[in-house]
């Protein structure tokens, strides 16, 4: 039977990342839509200016795929960082993008509930300004927050294990058993992806490409996602003796060709070694480590057996045996460990919003626009997730 989402009063799941945003409504396989989440705008004065009504400047915005056509002229910058809005003004044009990219009017936007995704231990005062705008100038009905990680082991259909979760500038790992999350082993640092890229053009500089604009360390990342690896200690220290590592090409927009060889296996180091940077946070093998630690001693061989690599971060080619053989080393060798390592681990978060959203359980746990004032956040923040 084929459902007219758009018309359906369905649930709408949104999954904010740092790097990037996926929606869609809840009944769907995937995402309807995924997006970078930055917002540019011209970085060149038009010689025409289009006034407001007041007859101030009208600031120009272009948000997500809409840059595309004109990235070269755009100066890019990501609103949320580390998981949350740096500046209030650019919640409502985003949402607004999102709404329209899903083809819902203002008129049927309050018809369906709106479920966000967020990390771990977030601030609270982020939560209240998204609600503030989706239920004041959106006019929307209902609102749910999901911690990412809980999502993400749902999508596995799973209810027990540890999640380790690592986006653009989110690293988290949370324990979880029988559906509850289990505070003590909350792990979060504001660290991921983006060091990589960053660490990578420090690496490339040193080579003699430089790639200066805010579009040009797309490229960057790109670069990154298709060609570094995490390779273990033991196996990357001989790498780097070798002078002749195979080099790999990749072509560049103004048809120049870098050549990469050993350079490709050193960005991905920091993710085990933030101190290379300068980072005094545990790499994510400790994390790990830690979480499944302070949870109950009799949960711990379950958690080390299950445990499930989530976020875009950790698509990073070969980080999953890195992982397994640095915690490895790290318990007694009679330790059963099991790393999962998802096929789209960045989609883990909205499938597992997808998931709990249809749940006739779920329906009670809306949170409506005449509740909001009479609803303790804290009290919600870290809500059980029902049984499926």
């Amino acid at each position: 039977m084929n459902i007219n989402f758009e018309n359906s009063e369905v649930p709408i799941i949104i999954d904010l990342g740092s790097s990037q945003i996926k929606v869609g409504f809840s009944g769907q396989e995937h995402p309807k839509k995924i997006f970078n989440s930055f917002i540019g705008e011209p970085k060149y004065n038009k010689l025409i200016k289009t006034l407001n009504k007041d007859n101030s400047i009208k600031k120009e915005l272009f948000i997500g795929s809409d840059c595309d056509k004109n990235i070269n002229i755009l100066k890019l910058r990501y609103p949320i960082n580390h998981g949350s809005f740096s500046n209030n003004e650019d919640i409502y044009p985003l949402f607004n993008y999102i709404f329209s990219l899903l083809k819902i009017s203002s008129e049927e936007i309050k018809h369906h509930p709106i479920l966000i995704s967020e990390p771990l231990e977030n601030p609270i005062n982020n939560r209240e300004n998204i609600s503030k705008i989706l239920f004041e100038q959106f006019n929307i009905n209902k609102l749910f927050f999901a911690s990412q990680p809980v999502l993400s082991l749902y999508s596995t259909s799973n209810t027990t294990g540890i999640i380790f979760e690592s986006g653009d500038g989110v690293t988290q790992s949370c324990a979880i058993y029988e559906g509850y999350s289990i505070p003590n082993s909350f792990q979060r640092y504001d660290y991921g992806g983006k060091d990589v890229t960053n660490y990578f053009d420090d690496i490339l500089k040193k080579m003699g490409y430089f790639f200066e604009t805010s579009a040009e360390k797309l490229i960057i990342k790109e670069i990154k996602e298709k060609c570094c690896w995490a390779c273990p200690t033991n196996i990357s220290e001989s790498i780097k003796k070798n002078t002749e590592f195979e080099k790999e090409n990749h072509f560049l927009p103004d048809g120049n060709v870098m050549k990469l060889g050993v350079e490709r296996v050193y960005p991905p180091e920091i993710l085990f070694k933030p101190e290379i940077i300068g980072l005094e946070y545990p790499g994510f093998h400790e994390m790990i480590f830690n979480s499944i630690n302070n949870a109950n001693i009799e949960l711990r061989t379950k958690l080390f057996e299950n445990i499930i690599l989530s976020g875009g971060n950790t698509a990073i080619n070969g980080i999953g045996n890195y992982m397994y053989n640095e915690i490895k080393g790290m318990v007694n060798q009679n330790v059963k460990i099991n790393i999962n390592s998802p096929k789209n681990p960045q989609l883990l978060s909205w499938i597992g919003g997808n998931v709990i959203s249809g749940m006739e359980i779920f329906k009670k746990m809306w949170i409506t626009k005449q509740a909001l004032y009479h609803w303790d956040i804290e009290h919600v923040r870290k809500p059980r997730v029902p049984d499926s």
